[in-house]
């Protein structure tokens, strides 16, 4: 079995890699068909020799890998991963909408909001996790000494990822420090315990120097912040009922639980969120996440 695995490129690469090492008896094949011209030629001619076409990254309209999957007759399987569905519903709303994409491809998401996002657009998606943490390197690590605060803010999409929020958050808490990943510099005033971090290469470290960590954004799939930071150990706020993870849907509800988190570390009375680990250990370790992967990938091919 040969796949092509195709969409945002970092995931593609990496779970490429991952199948390959894991799966040696067949073959996975990364292309940055977004980015690098010569992949996109790449694609041309693996796809005439290919069993799947696998994009992490989904679209109901206008997407020439899924065109070119169709026309050689490919099991096209689409992996919708978040913000993609986002484009999804407004290109459903707005008619752009092509037919092939959805009655003809296999479709898996990552959780069940999404699941339930897609069927009001006629996708029936079956949830699929991609993303281990047993073989990354995560550690869990003892609280440090002062409360502290995670959050990732993307690059030029502060206000999408919920950093009003988390600034009003810190404002709140001034005796917390609130240290956030991804960006660097934002062009307003910054209370004076929010710390910009940038894009940080150690990740296990900057989550082990945090006692909780926030994912607050206005629109998500499975947040990989979330599961590294439930893998070591730390007490998450996110956006969405989660499991081990404390749900939140608006500002004030983030400041109540923030709160009562400080409230219980300061009493030295707050424990490692130990059951997030065993979850992210039990549901995410790479055996059970690929060798499902692998099953799913053989009955999508089954069902022509």
């Amino acid at each position: 079995m040969k796949v092509l695995i195709i969409g945002l490129p970092l995931f593609a690469k990496n779970l490429a890699k991952e199948l390959n090492q894991f799966d040696p008896d067949n073959r996975y094949v990364c292309l940055n068909t977004y980015y690098r011209f010569i992949d996109k030629l790449k694609f041309l001619y693996h796809v005439r020799n290919c069993d799947i076409v696998y994009s992490l990254n989904g679209s109901i309209y206008n997407a020439r890998a899924f065109d070119m999957a169709l026309k050689f007759k490919k099991k096209l399987i689409i992996h919708w991963v978040g913000t993609d569905v986002i484009k999804a519903k407004k290109s459903y709303g707005d008619r752009l909408i092509n037919k092939k994409y959805i009655e003809q491809a296999t479709h898996f998401c990552e959780v069940d909001w999404i699941k339930q996002e897609l069927e009001e657009i006629g996708i029936s998606a079956d949830p699929v996790p991609f993303l281990s943490f047993d073989n990354r390197g995560y550690t869990v690590g003892s609280f440090p000494e002062k409360f502290s605060l995670l959050t990732y803010i993307g690059l030029n999409r502060a206000e999408f990822y919920g950093f009003n929020e988390i600034l009003a958050l810190a404002i709140k808490f001034p005796d917390i420090d609130v240290n956030v990943v991804g960006i660097s510099e934002y062009s307003g005033k910054l209370p004076e315990n929010v710390n910009l971090l940038g894009w940080v290469k150690d990740m296990n470290a900057i989550i082990n120097n945090s006692v909780v960590c926030v994912r607050f954004p206005k629109h998500d799939g499975l947040s990989g912040f979330v599961l590294e930071s439930l893998a070591c150990g730390r007490h998450v706020i996110y956006k969405y009922p989660f499991p081990h993870c404390s749900a939140v849907s608006d500002l004030a509800e983030l400041q109540d639980v923030t709160n009562a988190l400080y409230e219980k570390f300061s009493d030295d009375n707050l424990d490692v969120n130990t059951e997030g680990v065993a979850y992210i250990k039990d549901n995410f370790s790479q055996e059970k996440v690929l060798s499902n992967l692998l099953d799913k990938f053989k009955a999508a091919l089954n069902e022509r």
